[in-house]
């Protein structure tokens, strides 16, 4: 078998295998992807297997005409029989070249085909995503930690503090400071240090808010900003979830199956797209042998590029579905350092909330999940045209 036969079989299952695929090596990975590596892997070497005995035939027969074209030059043929080794060298090109461009057909067909059963798996993490962010329950109440007015200790401990202070001064804190974490923080600390009663009364009162202070003056602005960059991960992921229906539209689109991807996968259509997919194959084909230069060129070799930039397409998605996955293991290990630095929480755990344990314990797992059910494993540089292309 040629070098071209070899490259793009073994090379391009090969590394379909280990890039994208890892995990079947170590047996600890998405089951949905180990099956399509298996199976590409199988039918790739199917494909090779069965035009290797087309090809060798065709090499034999190509040896055979190359004697009788030595003879020729030799002048020891007659003329009929010289006619006869002419045309046979004619064919026997012709048949070189078919053979070569229906052996690209058909492992473009394997690997748009395997394409779709990416994009449909990749869909699926991508939900996956969106339900883990939305199962995150402490990330929708985090702005409240960061506040101390939403504490029920602050607000009770507080508003004695306040009165105190309007005993002595008359002064009271106007209502749209009264929310600013700040303000209040510093309203309380002065009202505790110079407001009316007694010093040990408000010493109590003080030391009954004295963590939650702490807490939420040195958390406050790492937990904002826990708080927005979920936010951010969230849209990146909305708009990774839109990329990938997009993606599927303009994949299909190759094939002439309108059907959207959220439809196909509430109605189970994938058998529709399979006979769509055979039906674009066999006019491909058809095409092909029909010999006719300008169906070849209209059809089969359009046909071919469209499907090269479909799979093409599908490979920049990969890259970017990689890079958000390695992105928001990151964010979430950098959370986990924030949290982690609070000095004084084994002095004030009595007071912390719960749900800055809920936090924490969200945080974890959310690396984990990262981590283990979504990561397909990074395609960075040159490996993406290897990938494409089938060379190593």
């Amino acid at each position: 078998m040629p070098s071209f036969f070899h490259h793009i079989c073994s090379s391009f299952s090969i590394l379909l295998f280990v890039l994208i695929f890892p995990s079947v090596a170590t047996a600890t990975g998405d089951t949905a992807f180990q099956v399509v590596a298996l199976e590409l892997e199988q039918e790739m070497v199917s494909v090779e297997a069965r035009y290797q005995l087309k090809w060798d035939q065709l090499q034999r027969a190509i040896q055979t005409n190359k004697v009788a074209m030595l003879e020729l030059s030799k002048g020891q043929l007659a003329a009929e029989e010289a006619v006869v080794v002419l045309a046979e060298k004619i064919r026997l090109g012709e048949e070189k070249q078919a053979l070569s461009e229906a052996f690209a057909i058909d492992i473009a067909h394997i690997r748009y085909r395997k394409g779709i059963e990416v994009i449909k798996i990749l869909y699926e993490k991508v939900l996956g995503l969106d339900h883990h962010f939305t199962s995150l329950k402490t990330h929708q109440s985090i702005q409240r930690l960061s506040n101390p007015n939403a504490y029920p200790d602050f607000q009770n401990s507080g508003e004695l503090l306040k009165e105190r202070l309007y005993k002595k001064s008359s002064v009271t804190m106007p209502s749209f400071l009264q929310s600013n974490n700040y303000v209040s923080a510093v309203y309380s600390l002065v009202s505790g240090f110079f407001g009316d009663g007694k010093s040990s009364e408000r010493q109590s009162e003080l030391d009954d808010v004295s963590c939650i202070l702490d807490f939420t003056l040195k958390m406050g602005n790492d937990l904002n900003t826990i708080y927005y960059e979920t936010k951010f991960l969230i849209n990146n992921n909305n708009d990774l979830r839109s990329d990938c229906i997009q993606l599927f539209d303009d994949f299909v689109d190759v094939i002439d199956y309108t059907t959207s991807l959220e439809k196909c996968r509430e109605e189970d259509d994938w058998e529709a797209v399979d006979e769509a997919l055979e039906k674009f194959i066999e006019g491909l084909k058809s095409a092909q042998d029909s010999g006719d230069e300008r169906l070849i060129r209209t059809v089969v070799n359009k046909g071919h590029i469209d499907m090269e930039f479909a799979i093409d397409r599908l490979l920049g998605y990969l890259d970017k579905y990689a890079a958000f996955i390695n992105q928001g293991e990151n964010y979430y290990k950098k959370f986990a350092v924030v949290v982690d630095s609070y000095d004084n929480e084994a002095a004030c755990a009595s007071k912390l909330p719960i749900q800055f344990s809920s936090l924490k314990d969200e945080i974890r797992f959310s690396i984990e999940k990262f981590i283990q059910a979504y990561d397909i494993a990074e395609l960075k540089g040159s490996k993406l045209k290897d990938l494409l292309y089938g060379y190593e």
